[in-house]
């Protein structure tokens, strides 16, 4: 089985630093008074054989920022077997697609 994964993309109607706030405590970093661009992290132990994922963000004007999210997952060779067909299809929707637009949601609400 091929590694799970991709990228995925939002344009978000917030500034850059309100984008930057969500994932900094989502992922539980240390406070920090500067706005970053990027997080990237890979698995330190876990079921999956390795897990590396990224955020980058892009500062777009006018208060809105782009955030694109990539997510790498080499499952093993048995998870890998059972995640096939479908199934690979609907955890790459939850993983991968699915998670800038999470962040357009929170950042847009305030």
């Amino acid at each position: 089985m091929a590694n799970l994964g991709g990228s995925a993309s939002a344009d978000i109607e917030a500034p850059l630093e309100q984008v930057w706030q969500i994932i900094r405590t989502s992922a539980v970093l240390p406070s920090g008074r500067a706005a970053s661009t990027a997080l990237s992290w890979t698995q330190e132990k876990g079921d999956m054989n390795s897990v590396v994922g990224s955020w980058q963000l892009t500062d777009l004007g006018d208060g809105r920022t782009r955030a694109d999210y990539t997510l790498d997952i080499d499952p093993g060779r048995m998870l890998g077997l059972v995640i096939r067909g479908p199934v690979e299809a609907a955890t790459r929707a939850i993983f991968v697609n699915g998670r800038p637009g999470e962040l357009k949601r929170r950042a847009e609400a305030g």
